[in-house]
């Protein structure tokens, strides 16, 4: 992701229904939107500020290790969602190098990455998987997150899984 300039993480939450007590999981991630990738993830039944910014804390180690992306460099796309927009979340973006971008009011196709995600990870693995209890969705989704990043081609990456292409594109 440091090769790339302008490139943007999206964000977005999907409800999870649990089968049997109607429960909604919220799943939220960091996609690389270069890549597709899904680079972190938290799982919760309530989400806040606080869950968004260790998330995105671990994403920027995974991809940046222990140094900041160069100012301007770095995009984070999201809805109005109250865990996105709270003033505690700010600072530590700012802190970080990264521009804040919020998308118009129900205008989801604005973020189509983020919407392309949601639609594909809930056809081939929520709606696939036995969801009994938010403990057991929540062990099963770093499976499906790797699954997704290793063995899923993406016609926009030239069928390329998220992994492949993000070595091609260090390499080159």
């Amino acid at each position: 992701m440091s090769v790339f300039v302008g490139l943007a993480k999206g964000l977005h939450i999907v409800y999870i229904k649990i089968r049997w007590n109607g429960q909604k999981l919220r799943f939220t991630y960091v996609l690389d939107c270069c890549d597709r990738s899904t680079i972190a993830w938290k799982a919760v039944l309530r989400m806040q500020g606080s869950d968004i910014k260790l998330m995105f804390q671990d994403a920027l180690f995974e991809r940046f290790g222990n140094k900041l992306p160069e100012l301007d460099t770095l995009e984070f796309l999201h809805d109005n969602g109250p865990e996105y927009i709270e003033k505690k979340l700010q600072k530590p973006l700012s802190e970080w190098n990264i521009v804040d971008c919020r998308t118009p009011t129900y205008s989801p196709q604005l973020n189509g990455m983020c919407e392309a995600f949601n639609g594909t990870f809930k056809r081939d693995y929520v709606f696939e998987n036995c969801l009994e209890s938010p403990e057991s969705v929540t062990n099963q989704i770093q499976k499906w997150i790797d699954e997704y990043n290793s063995f899923a081609p993406h016609s926009a990456l030239n069928m390329k899984t998220p992994n492949e292409f993000y070595i091609f594109k260090s390499a080159a």
